[in-house]
C-alpha cells in the first residue's frame, strides 16, 4: 500500500545506497550466531564534514539509488565544465599576451 502523503523522491540526491546485512543484538536471536537479518538498504551521505546514514524501504532503493547516481552524474559534468572553462580562460590570457593586450 502506497503512502498518500509521501513526497515524489527528487530527481538528485547526494550519496549512494548501499546493501546491508544487519545485526538486532539480541542474544538468542540467529543473527547472533552470524545468520544476520536483511538485506536493507540504507543511503549514506556527506554533509557538513559528516557522515549521513538514512533507512530506505525496499520498494524505494531502485529510486533512490537511481537519484543518487544521476547527483553524481551531474557533478562530474559540473567539474569538468569548470575545467573546460578554466582551460578557455588560461588560453584566452596567452592569446592577450600574444597580441601585447
Amino acid at each position: 500500500m502506497e503512502n498518500e502523503n509521501a513526497k515524489p523522491l527528487p530527481k538528485s540526491i547526494p550519496g549512494a545506497v548501499i546493501v546491508q546485512m544487519v545485526r538486532c543484538g539480541k542474544p538468542s536471536c540467529k543473527c547472533a550466531r552470524g545468520e544476520l537479518h536483511g538485506p536493507y538498504f540504507y543511503r549514506y551521505w556527506r554533509h557538513g564534514g559528516r557522515l549521513h546514514k538514512t533507512y530506505v524501504r525496499k520498494n524505494e532503493a531502485a529510486a533512490m539509488k537511481a537519484a543518487c547516481d544521476n547527483y553524481r552524474n551531474e557533478q562530474r559534468e559540473i567539474r569538468q565544465m569548470i575545467l573546460d572553462n578554466e582551460q578557455q580562460w588560461r588560453d584566452m590570457k596567452a592569446r592577450l599576451k600574444e597580441l601585447g593586450l
